[in-house]
C-alpha cells in the first residue's frame, strides 16, 4: 500500500494538461483526483484517457470530466478478498479508507501481487 503521505493525488479542478504532466513526470499510469481534499477522492484519472483527450485538443478541460469512478476499500480487508474483488471488477487501483472514512492510502494490483510472490520490475521501476 502507498500510505497517504506518499500518494500522488491531485485536485479535480486541474486541467487535463496539468494532471497529464504531473502523472508522466511521476511515472504513474493512474492518479486519484480529489475535490475538497485528499479525504474527498472523486475519481481516478487514467493517463491513457488524458492522452486521448489531449490529442483531441481538450488540454484545457477539467480533469474531472475524464476521471473514472474510484474503487474504495476498508483498510481491514483481507488481501485474498481484495485480490478477488479487484479481479472481478477489473480494477488496478483502490483507495484505502480508514475507520473514520478518511483516505489511508492507495493499493494497486501490482502491490497485491508483489505481496504474494515478491518484487515485480516494470517499466516505471528504477533499478
Amino acid at each position: 500500500m502507498v500510505p497517504r503521505p506518499d500518494m500522488l493525488a491531485l485536485s479535480n479542478a486541474l486541467t487535463v494538461a496539468e494532471v497529464l504532466e504531473a502523472a508522466l513526470a511521476a511515472g504513474r499510469s493512474r492518479v486519484p483526483v480529489y475535490g475538497e481534499g485528499i479525504d474527498d477522492v472523486t475519481g481516478i484519472a487514467y493517463v491513457k484517457d488524458l492522452v486521448r483527450a489531449s490529442r483531441a485538443g481538450r488540454d484545457a478541460v477539467g480533469v474531472s470530466r475524464f476521471a473514472r469512478r474510484a474503487y474504495f476499500v476498508p483498510e481491514t480487508k483481507r488481501i485474498s478478498e481484495l485480490l478477488s474483488e479487484m479481479k472481478v471488477r477489473k480494477a488496478h487501483m483502490a483507495v484505502v479508507i480508514d475507520e473514520y472514512g478518511g483516505t489511508a492510502g492507495l493499493i494497486t494490483l501490482e502491490d497485491l501481487i508483489e505481496e504474494l510472490i515478491g518484487e515485480i520490475v516494470d517499466e516505471f521501476d528504477r533499478e
